[in-house]
This record gives structure tokens, sequence and C-alpha cells, in this order.
């Protein structure tokens, strides 16, 4: 309960970064996967998990006002389900042969409800 309202030192929002789809293959993430960016600027990963450089940069531009408060819908950025604020990464996918992440952000009070909504028994 106390993550729910969690301010940090900074005050601004914890974040939830969630992979929701992938087009081709990506070598870093699979939808499901996802990290966190804590205090304003620490990234935290379940222990073994990679980072894409690549990928990160199409976060930067959004991560600070989201965690600031701005809506996802206030940025042009809401996705179609879900609380967060959907942003994809720039590997041009159709020329590289990679694989094209498309992640959703949720400040941590949409995390926490949306995770619990798809953990209930009708939510399949």
């Amino acid at each position: 309960m106390g993550e729910k309202t969690r301010k940090n030192p900074v005050g601004t929002t914890d974040l939830l970064v969630r992979i929701v789809a992938v087009k081709g293959t990506c070598p870093i993430y699979k939808p499901g996967d996802s990290f966190w960016i804590r205090d304003g600027f620490r990234l935290q990963t379940s222990p073994g998990q990679s980072l894409c450089l690549h990928a990160l940069s199409s976060l930067m531009p959004f991560y600070r006002a989201l965690a600031g408060g701005v809506s996802p819908e206030e940025m042009g950025l809401p996705c179609r389900k879900g609380k967060g604020a959907c942003v994809q990464c720039p590997d041009a996918v159709d020329f590289t042969n990679g694989g094209t992440v498309t992640f959703e952000i949720f400040p941590v009070e949409n995390a926490l409800s949306e995770i619990q909504a798809e953990m209930e028994p009708n939510a399949l």
C-alpha cells in the first residue's frame, strides 16, 4: 500500500515501463517484460535483465513529465488500452531486420491498478 502513493526524494512518482509489443525480433525485450524508473532517474530491473540504450532513447523525452503528473492524454501518448503512455523505440525494423518495441509507461498508482486488473480471473 505504501508503494501506491510513493513519491521519491525529487517529488516525482515512480514509473513502471512495460513492453507491450515487439514488431520483428528484438534481442533484448519480449512482450510482458518490464522495468522501473525510480526516484526520477534510477533504472531498476529484474536480476539478469538487460536494457537497450536505443530503446531508452525513446523514453527520455517523456519520462520526467509523466513522473511529474502530466497525463498521457496531455502529451498525445495514450495507449489504446490501459492507463499509460505508449512510446516506440527507434529501430527501423523494416530496414534493419531487427525489432521495434512498444513500451507502455505507467505512473506507479496506475501501474498497480493495471497489474491488479490483469490478475483478476475474469480479466482474460
